[in-house]
């Protein structure tokens, strides 16, 4: 068994190499560098309300509807966002759309597009 004080000096020599070997590197914080430049928050756009009855509002947000109500549709994420309204009774709604109750609450009844509907403007009845 070696000496205790040779052990304990390849010990400290081996430490004091592994310190002296690793690169310095600037301090991240977050992810970014310490000398990133900001900016001051801005609010996110909305979209302009252009799009009518029956017409896709794909990003799915109902201010891109004139009704300012956008549906999904289809099971499929991204896929089957329409521009629909309120309603009452079916003769509300578009020519082949119906009048449904989406939200098992009175006053959530919307027209609901026939299910082979494509984006287009829809008829009136």
């Amino acid at each position: 068994m070696p000496p205790r004080n040779a052990v304990w000096s390849s010990s400290l020599v081996a430490a004091i190499l592994l310190l002296t070997s690793c690169e310095t590197r600037e301090p991240v914080v977050s992810g970014r560098p310490r000398d990133a430049v900001f900016t001051e928050p801005r609010p996110v756009q909305k979209p302009t309300a252009s799009r009518q009855l029956g017409e896709s509002c794909p990003s799915g947000q109902a201010a891109e509807c004139l009704s300012d109500v956008c549906l999904h549709t289809r099971p499929e994420p991204g896929v089957g966002h329409y521009c629909t309204q309120r309603c009452d009774n079916d003769a509300q709604c578009p020519k082949n759309w119906r009048c449904a109750l989406v939200f098992p609450v009175k006053g959530h009844a919307l027209c609901v597009p026939p299910e082979n509907w494509t984006s287009g403007l829809a008829e009136p009845r």
